[in-house]
This record gives structure tokens, C-alpha cells and sequence, in this order.
């Protein structure tokens, strides 16, 4: 798999989506969109001797990562893969409904002590004097005279405000309504040493609250390989069985999704929130695959486990 032959077969694709300063709120007038997103390799692939684990292009602004990269990486409490399966709705270009089987929590720990605060702090710590290191493109950030790398400076900070945040809420807040200090931070409101004060006081608030959280020790791997599993399985199976060709758009396509809808609400009642219309079938005037994908939203996963015999019985998966 290369990103070339990614963009040209897209039915591989798991998640697309805005990342960077973007989807964190942080983004100054005329920014770079980076993309970021999941793929599943073509089953030939899989089974043979080269495994592809990423893509990108030449400028590295966009890049997808294979699923099984997801899931390691996950099951390490990596901060980039815990933040792009967390992203805002507003920042999803396109997200398979299995992707609603990748839930943050079931993979949140107190890794994150280490992967979210301990590496913010070490970078920190680091970027004094970075003026030395940092190319062309990259000197507006010393330019408040401060002697560090502001804009690196910022992105810690953040990350030790989303690593309190997993302790106290057992979430991955990717938009940050921190915005105002985060910027003054890149702006350079503050000297060196102040920034250090605030990290020290900051870290041992932080280190409480993981003390206090009931946060596992360690993701469990096994549930994410027998996850990892599950979502191959499913997605090389609808791959099988949509093997259809492309027909012109269907304007009965909203009217048979608001159909299925009914009958999701009268078997799964008070558990299900809302149905989401998903996928090429949504958009009208595009031309699709005649399959309906729709995304039901619901309140317990737990239960849903115990009505997916009444989804079977309607004949869907």
C-alpha cells in the first residue's frame, strides 16, 4: 500500500480527519490542514511478506496508519492515536461505522501519566534554546525573545492539561477551550522560568490525580487484539458482500434509511439515542455503492451487546 494508491482506492479506508492546530482550536490565520487517518490493508497484503503500517505524502501533512498501528499503539496509550480516535464531528472527513467500535476508554490508563505529562515535561524541558535547532519556517516562534521554542512550548502545555483531564474525566478533550492561555503561551507572554514553575505545580496535581483515578494500570491487550479482530473480520466480510458497482444517486436512498431508523428505534427503544445516516448513501446527488450505512448512537454498549439478536432478526449486522 502506498498513500498514491491509497487516495485512488479509498474504499480502505477506516477515518479521515482534520488534525493538527485545527482540531485543537489553535490555529492562527492561514495554517497548514493536516490530515490524519486509519486504513485497513487489502486482505492480499495482509497475508503477504510486506506489511505496510503507515502512509503519507511527500510533505507529510497527511497520513493514515494502517489498523493494526492503530491498535498497538493505543494499547501503549500513544497521545496521536488516543487524540485521532477522539476528534471533534466537526473535524471527521469520513469515519467507517466500525470505527464506533474504537472507543477511547476502553484503552485509557495510567500510561497516560507517562506517554501525556511525562513526555510534555521532558520536551519542555528541552526547549530552552532551541533557536539553534529550529529551521527557517520555524523562527516566528523565537521571535518574542524568549530563548525557546514557543509554538513546542504551547503543545506541551496542552498535552499536561489533557493528561489531568484523562485522570479527572477519563476523556481525550482534542478541542481545547484552554485556547487563550495555550496562545499567550506561542505568543511569549511568559519568560522561561515561569512556564517551569507552572509545570512543576502543574505535574504534582496531575500525579494526585492519577493517584485518586480508577484508571487500570495498562490498557488490556488482549481485548484490543480480540478488537483488532473483530473490525478485520467485519470489514474484509462487507467488503466481500459489496462488491457492487457504483449506481447513479437513489433519490428513495433517505427514505429507506429513515425506514431501517423506525425499526432500529422500536427494537432497541430507550438505548438508542439517534441513527446517523452515514456513508456515500447520504449525499445526495452522489452517485454510491446501494448499500445504507447508518451509525445508531447509544447509550450503553453493554446492552446493545444483549440486542444483537434483535438487530440479526431484522436482517442486519
Amino acid at each position: 500500500m502506498t498513500f498514491e494508491q491509497l487516495m485512488r482506492e479509498p474504499q480502505h479506508l477506516l477515518l479521515k480527519s482534520i488534525s493538527g492546530s485545527r482540531a485543537y482550536n489553535l490555529a492562527l490565520p492561514s495554517p497548514d490542514t493536516d490530515i490524519k487517518g486509519i486504513f485497513v490493508l487489502p486482505q492480499k497484503e495482509l497475508y503477504g511478506l510486506d506489511y505496510t503500517d503507515q502512509v503519507a505524502n511527500e510533505s507529510n501533512d497527511e497520513t493514515f496508519f494502517e489498523v493494526g498501528r492503530l491498535i498497538e499503539l493505543l494499547c501503549k496509550n500513544n497521545p496521536n492515536m488516543l487524540e485521532l480516535i477522539s476528534m471533534p464531528e466537526s473535524c471527521l472527513l469520513f469515519r467507517h461505522p466500525l470505527m464506533a467500535l474504537v472507543r477511547p476508554e476502553f484503552f485509557l490508563s495510567r500510561l497516560c501519566l507517562d506517554t501525556f505529562a511525562g513526555y510534555a515535561k521532558t520536551q519542555i524541558k528541552k526547549a530552552k534554546g532551541l533557536n539553534k535547532k529550529i529551521n527557517r519556517s520555524e523562527k516566528h516562534t523565537l521571535s518574542h525573545g524568549q530563548n525557546y521554542d514557543a509554538k513546542n512550548m504551547m503543545h506541551a502545555f496542552r498535552l499536561l492539561n489533557m493528561a489531568e483531564e484523562i485522570a479527572l474525566y477519563r476523556r481525550v478533550i482534542v478541542y481545547r477551550e484552554d485556547r487563550e492561555f495555550l496562545l499567550r503561551i506561542r505568543g511569549g507572554e511568559f519568560a522561561y522560568e515561569e512556564l517551569m514553575d507552572m509545570v512543576e505545580e502543574k505535574m504534582i496535581r496531575i500525579e494526585e490525580a492519577y493517584k485518586r483515578s480508577d484508571l487500570p494500570d495498562v490498557p488490556e491487550a488482549r481485548k484490543g487484539e480480540e478488537l483488532l479482530v473483530r473490525i478485520r473480520e467485519e470489514f474484509y466480510y462487507r467488503s466481500m458482500v459489496h462488491a457492487v458497482s457504483i449506481e447513479p444517486y437513489n433519490p428513495e436512498w433517505p427514505a429507506k434509511a429513515a425506514e431501517i431508523t423506525d425499526q432500529l428505534k422500536q427494537a432497541l427503544g430507550e438505548n438508542l439515542i439517534r441513527v446517523e445516516h452515514i456513508g456515500s448513501t447520504s449525499v445526495p446527488g452522489l452517485g454510491a455503492k446501494p448499500v445504507i450505512d447508518l451509525l445508531p448512537i447509544v447509550r450503553s454498549l453493554e446492552q446493545l451487546d444483549d440486542q444483537q439478536q434483535l438487530i440479526k432478526a431484522l436482517g442486519y449486522e
